[in-house]
């Protein structure tokens, strides 16, 4: 190869890669909205932590409201998937057991998911689709609940009472695992799920 050769390969523009690009700035805008908060949280500092300039948000996203909405629908979709893979389990216990697991699991490789899906307070900044798929999302454990009710296992009541009351505990330890304070120690886990059940259930020996 000539020296020729050489120097037109390096003038040659780099190819972009659009959407590794934009995975960088997923990354980087959901740690900084989970660590700093929303408000705190800049499209500078994302576009810094993510190594572009900050124009290049502005090819992916609308906005700073845009790309929170965009993270937001994709971590609840991630954590809704185990709710409709669970259709085909049949006990309300079991399948809320399976499920509560599958939620650590995924809160093990990526706590900033979790803490956005579980603990953030999101209300005010959702957009309608991302309001509709929270819906969606809790709509799902509702029927769950509301099977339960119907094999006798699952409290009178609300099928959305008792969905609210055991996410709220299974939420606790997403809490706990995010954070660090419980870490390979899957007994505190086990008996958060142990009560969550204990809660809805008409018996807690079933």
């Amino acid at each position: 190869m000539t020296h020729t050769d050489l120097r037109a390969r390096s003038a040659a523009p780099r190819r972009r890669n659009p959407e590794a690009t934009k995975e960088r700035l997923v990354t980087s805008a959901l740690e900084l909205f989970t660590t700093l908060g929303y408000h705190a949280s800049t499209t500078p500092q994302i576009a810094a932590k993510a190594g572009v300039a900050e124009g290049t948000i502005y090819r992916h996203f609308s906005g700073k409201s845009h790309m929170f909405n965009e993270i937001y629908r994709g971590a609840l979709r991630i954590y809704a998937k185990p709710l409709d893979e669970g259709k085909t389990i049949t006990n309300c216990k079991q399948k809320l057991e399976v499920l509560a697991e599958r939620w650590f699991d995924l809160t093990r490789r990526n706590r900033h998911l979790a803490y956005l899906v579980f603990v953030m307070p999101v209300e005010k900044l959702l957009d309608d689709e991302s309001r509709n798929i929270r819906i969606e999302f809790h709509a799902l454990l509702i029927s769950i609940m509301a099977s339960g009710k119907s094999d006798g296992v699952v409290r009178s009541g609300s099928a959305e009472v008792w969905a609210d009351v055991w996410l709220q505990l299974v939420a606790l330890a997403v809490n706990k695992l995010a954070s660090g304070v419980w870490t390979g120690d899957k007994g505190y886990l086990t008996q958060v799920v142990d009560a969550a059940w204990q809660a809805v259930s008409v018996n807690s020996s079933r």
